[in-house]
């Protein structure tokens, strides 16, 4: 048998002879085959799996949907409510005046904004921790990456639907996508083949059951023990899907096990994921281009994406300096030091603190955003002024930092670097407490000109108060 060249077209005929028995032929590009041997080869060759271009980037790819479906200068208000984003989020999906298309200006509730980026990379990232966490679609174990459930009663209530949708509406607009997904899963999302047979059998979502069952299937290696799974899980693995168990040899057990797990993670919950993905195709048909370049798009959505290391972090920096040899010059340097003594202090280990966290406090963003960032982030140094202590200071729209040039003694400066302030609003940075200010909390005068939450303490702090054993 000869197989089809990749990009042929089958077209398959059941007709009847003179003589009444039925004859089935397969016509590939105009040639009829009528040999089973080559019905067969044409069928196996039919489905069309994409192959990307893997020299195309994601950057390009979004752009490019961009520029065909966003309506440039179009605006859509989002009021959000922190505690509450993903409520925020489907309350903004229901108003007739929603629009995907449209670039979402994001407010959240008692917080004077005005969204140049921050407030925008923030709410998408609580969104998609939120969509992963508390619709109830997803399953696995804690930390690992996750299966869709099978619960019908979700898919009545069109959660998948509202799941994909959001997931497009975020990754649009240069927003995180899931990056929860198991890769074998997203795999056979994309219609690709994948071998299922070592996938680690405690991360599927089954019964124990259905798991010593799997087992048996993956240990068997005589014919004995071929008889046995047949007799003990025959008919359960028929209703799997392969019904041909009764029939397999010791030489088709892998494809009777990659049938099995297949059914469990893709088939089993066809109908979730194909609710999903129809929210995502709500959006321009978004998903039929993760389809395309689905290579390109594992790490939105299986978070297998460029681990944030210190140089990674550095590279995001430019900094404004005062003229080289001055001594602002050389107290600048003496901060930076610092800094980047404790940024090598999170990569060993050191510091209870991860790379991500500095990035949420900078930009809003705890990971790269698929486009970028618009620009690099920019380190200000400022004087303190006399009887005064200020702390640094961050802007997520600007995407700048603002540390003191004339610090404290290093001593002290060393001691703050290695606190930390658990809190969500306060976190150490530069060595000192320190508040994320978003363009939607200037600083005027010293003070801070917005109602983002602050403990006492740390108000008092920025209102200039003296604030004693600091």
């Amino acid at each position: 048998g000869r197989r089809p060249p990749a990009g042929g077209r089958a077209v398959i005929g059941v007709a009847s002879d003179l003589r009444g028995s039925i004859r089935m032929a397969c016509f590939f590009n105009g040639r009829e085959t009528t040999s089973d041997e080559e019905v067969e080869e044409v069928l196996l060759g039919s489905p069309n799996r994409s192959d990307p271009d893997d020299n195309v980037d994601i950057k390009a790819i979004l752009n490019s949907f961009r520029q065909d479906n966003l309506e440039t200068g179009s605006t859509f208000t989002v009021i959000a409510r922190r505690r509450y984003v993903l409520r925020s989020a489907c309350a903004a999906l229901s108003k007739t005046y929603f629009g995907w298309h449209k670039e979402p200006s994001v407010e959240f509730v008692s917080e004077m904004a005005a969204d140049y980026g921050g407030p925008r990379r923030e709410f998408f990232r609580l969104l998609m921790l939120e969509v992963q966490s508390s619709l109830g679609i997803f399953e696995g174990r804690p930390g690992e990456l996750l299966f869709f459930s099978y619960d019908l009663q979700a898919l009545d209530q069109n959660k998948f639907y509202t799941a994909g949708k959001l997931t497009a509406w975020s990754i649009i607009h240069n927003g995180p996508g899931l990056r929860c997904l198991n890769n074998s899963l997203f795999a056979l999302m994309c219609n690709q083949m994948v071998d299922l047979t070592n996938l680690d059998l405690g991360l599927l979502p089954i019964e124990s059951d259905d798991q010593s069952k799997i087992d048996q299937i993956k240990t068997c290696s005589t014919e004995e023990d071929l008889e046995t799974v047949k007799q003990v899980c025959g008919d359960w693995i028929a209703g799997c899907g392969v019904p041909t168990v009764y029939t397999a040899n010791l030489q088709d057990l892998p494809r009777v096990l990659n049938r099995v797990v297949a059914h469990f993670i893709f088939h089993r919950v066809a109908s979730m994921i194909q609710q999903f993905t129809a929210g995502m195709n709500s959006c321009g048909r978004f998903w039929d281009l993760v389809k395309s370049y689905w290579r390109q798009f594992v790490p939105v959505f299986t978070h297998t994406g460029e681990k944030l290391t210190r140089h990674k972090l550095l590279s995001l920096f430019i900094k404004a300096r005062s003229e080289e040899g001055s001594n602002r010059w050389e107290m600048e340097e003496s901060t930076l030091y610092l800094f980047e003594d404790w940024l090598l202090a999170i990569e060993e280990g050191v510091v209870d603190f991860k790379f991500e966290e500095l990035l949420i406090f900078l930009t809003g963003a705890d990971c790269l955003p698929p486009l970028g960032f618009p620009d690099r982030c920019s380190i200000n140094f400022y004087d303190q002024e006399p009887g005064v202590k200020r702390i640094p200071f961050a802007s997520t729209c600007s995407l700048s930092v603002s540390p003191q040039g004339d610090h404290a003694a290093s001593t002290d400066l060393d001691l703050f670097l290695r606190q930390r302030e658990t809190d969500s609003i306060i976190s150490t940075f530069y060595g000192l407490y320190s508040a994320r200010i978003s363009s939607h909390s200037s600083i005027i005068g010293g003070k801070i000109s917005s109602a983002t939450t602050l403990s006492s303490l740390l108000l008092r702090y920025l209102m200039n108060v003296e604030v004693q054993g600091l």
